[in-house]
């Protein structure tokens, strides 16, 4: 796990876990809007 984490962090020029964790949050938003449903309530 550890070669996959400084891999990672070499490609992406970050210098700590956090870093990278951010980077991550910020660079890999789904591609496609998510679906929102709406429920119907239930009866009272």
């Amino acid at each position: 796990m550890e070669s996959h984490i400084s891999h990672a962090l070499a490609k992406t020029g970050c210098q700590s876990r956090l870093e990278l964790t951010l980077w991550l949050i910020a660079n890999c938003q789904p591609e496609a809007p998510t679906s929102v449903v709406t429920l119907p309530g239930l009866p009272a």
